[in-house]
């Protein structure tokens, strides 16, 4: 008797949890700009390792490869600047903070359109640049990459 009354509640106990959880509502467009991006360049600042740079222009530019574009946009290039890059204590290791720049030009005549700063957070080293170039991909509504790694993948799944 105790065991079907210790299962009953664990199973109402299992349904109630699972029930809390949902998926973000997605309400058709972003809010996020819409360009025909038709490529980007990385830049780091001094004192900021280039390797970086290479690392998340590669990444973005996988980002740019897997965006296909329906209807016309205004055709843009992208520049990313890597500001700053503080290294934090967290818990059992560091932190890294980087702060960057994303500038979108037009392609017909080179006039800026939209500026934007933005910031990442990590504490692998690893998983900097891909966190950075997809964090700018998110604000140009770049379809991720199909390289993606299964940390990036989980967080881009559960961000509204």
């Amino acid at each position: 008797m105790f065991r079907k009354a210790a299962s009953a509640l664990f199973l109402v106990l299992a349904v109630v949890a699972l029930s809390s959880f949902r998926l973000p509502a997605s309400g058709g467009k972003s809010d996020s700009a819409v360009y025909d991006v038709r490529g980007a360049f990385v830049t780091v600042a001094g004192g900021i390792d280039p390797v970086l740079g290479r690392e998340i222009e590669s990444h973005l530019k996988a980002a740019i490869r897997a965006t296909v574009r329906t209807e016309p946009l205004p055709r843009v290039i992208v520049s990313l600047r890597v500001d700053e890059m503080t290294h934090k204590p967290f818990l059992f290791g560091h932190r890294q903070h980087v702060r960057f720049t994303v500038k979108v030009a037009s392609v017909a005549d080179g006039s800026v359109i939209a500026v934007g700063v933005y910031s990442a957070r990590s504490t692998n080293g690893w998983a900097l640049p891909e966190k950075v170039a997809w964090i700018a991909g998110k604000a140009l509504s770049l379809a991720p990459p199909s390289g993606m790694s299964v940390a990036m993948a989980l967080e881009a799944a559960f961000q509204p």
